[in-house]
């Protein structure tokens, strides 16, 4: 659907956002973004939905291409997750 579209118009967002929560007491949110280019023809085996499309500049490779290691690393589910634990910790240590 995006054939023939300039790539400076192609850009694409992956957010995922994750809310902590105890006894219904609203504890932080936290989201991770991953920027990205859509791209005409697909490229890569690995993953799932868009990441045969979803080119990542800084590793000049679509996710479909990257290991499992290194989408873990730039993805917006691996930065949201970090982000949780990082919440999850530090409140276990205020306990």
């Amino acid at each position: 659907m995006l054939e023939g579209v300039p790539e400076r118009k192609r850009s694409a967002k992956f957010r995922t956002a994750i809310a902590i929560a105890w006894n219904g007491e609203r504890v932080e949110v936290v989201e991770g973004i991953v920027e990205g280019i859509i791209l005409e023809n697909s490229s890569g085996n690995s993953g799932f939905g868009y990441d045969p499309i979803f080119f990542y500049p800084p590793a000049q490779k679509t996710f479909a291409e990257m290991t499992l290691k290194e989408k873990n690393q730039v993805s917006h589910r691996g930065k949201a997750l970090l982000g949780a634990r990082n919440i999850l910790v530090e409140y276990l240590k205020r306990r």
